[in-house]
C-alpha cells in the first residue's frame, strides 16, 4: 500500500544525502574567515563567517527537489486513499492543508469520497499551524514557494569553538567554549546575553561550524537550519503515510 508515496520519500532521502555531501565538500575546499562586528538588524554583537566563494546555485535546486518529492508523496498517498472507496480522483485532488483548523477541515470535507472514515483519517493529520501536523503545512508552503522562486540557502556559523568575553575594564576575561547560537540575519551569528560594556574577542584558534539556513519563506521556516528541517519534514511525511496506512487496514 502507498508504494509510490514511499518511493517519493526514498527519492527525497537521496536528495538530502546528496546535499549533505555537497555541503561538506564545499566547506572542505573553501577556507573561511571570521570577523566580529554588530548586527544592525538586531543590535546584537555578531560574528560573521565569510567564504571566498558563494554557495553553488545547485544547492537551492536540490533543496527544492527534496521538498517537492516529500509533498508529492503525500499527494500520491491521498490519491490512492481516495481511490480505495471509489472517491473522485481528479486533477484537483491533493493532500489537504490549511492556514488554521477551520480552513484545514474545510479542505478535508471538500474531498469527494463516500467514506467518512477516510475524511476522519485525513482530519486526524492536523496539517495546519498549531496542529500536530504543522510540519506538513510548512512542507506545503515550501513546495509552493519553490514554484515561484528558488529556495536559496544562506550560509552562516551555527557554532563557535571558543571566544572570550571581557569586562568593561578589560581586567576580567571569561572564555566561552563550544557554544551554539541562534543565527542572526544574512551570514551573521548573533551573540546574546552580554552585559552592558562587555566585549567579545575572537581567539586566534577560534573555529566555526558552518551550516546553511533557509532564507525568508513567509509562513514556513524562515531562518531555520536546512538539514534538521529537511529531516523533520521527511520524518513527518513518512510517519503520516505509516499512520494513515495502519488506520485504514
Amino acid at each position: 500500500m502507498f508504494e509510490s508515496a514511499k518511493l517519493k520519500v526514498e527519492r527525497a532521502d537521496h536528495h538530502i544525502a546528496e546535499l549533505e555531501s555537497a555541503f561538506m565538500r564545499f566547506v572542505e575546499r573553501n577556507p573561511y574567515t571570521l570577523s566580529f562586528g554588530k548586527n544592525h538588524a538586531t543590535g546584537s554583537p555578531a560574528v560573521r563567517i565569510r567564504f571566498g566563494k558563494e554557495l553553488p546555485e545547485t544547492f537551492a535546486l536540490i533543496i527544492g527537489d527534496s521538498i517537492h518529492n516529500l509533498r508529492t508523496a503525500l499527494d500520491h498517498m491521498t490519491w490512492e486513499l481516495i481511490g480505495r472507496d471509489g472517491g473522485a480522483q481528479n486533477r484537483n485532488l491533493k493532500f489537504p492543508t490549511g492556514s488554521d483548523r477551520r480552513s484545514f477541515e474545510a479542505a478535508c470535507k471538500g474531498i469527494k469520497t463516500p467514506s467518512q472514515n477516510v475524511i476522519a483519517v485525513l482530519k486526524a493529520t492536523e496539517a495546519f499551524p498549531t496542529g500536530h501536523g504543522e510540519p506538513l503545512y510548512s512542507l506545503s508552503r515550501l513546495d509552493n514557494a519553490d514554484k515561484h522562486f528558488a529556495l536559496t540557502p544562506v550560509i552562516s556559523a551555527a557554532k563557535l569553538s571558543n571566544f572570550t568575553i571581557s569586562s568593561p575594564d578589560g581586567l576580567l576575561k571569561t572564555k566561552w567554549e563550544n557554544c551554539t547560537f541562534k543565527r542572526g540575519s544574512g551570514a551573521l551569528l548573533d551573540i546574546r546575553g552580554l552585559r552592558q560594556g562587555e566585549r567579545v574577542e575572537l581567539d586566534q584558534d577560534t573555529q566555526a561550524t558552518p551550516d546553511i539556513f533557509f532564507g525568508k519563506v513567509e509562513g514556513a521556516v524562515d531562518g531555520e537550519p536546512v538539514f534538521p528541517t529537511l529531516r523533520q519534514l521527511r520524518h513527518a511525511t513518512a510517519d503520516t503515510i505509516d499512520i494513515v496506512s495502519r488506520a485504514i487496514t
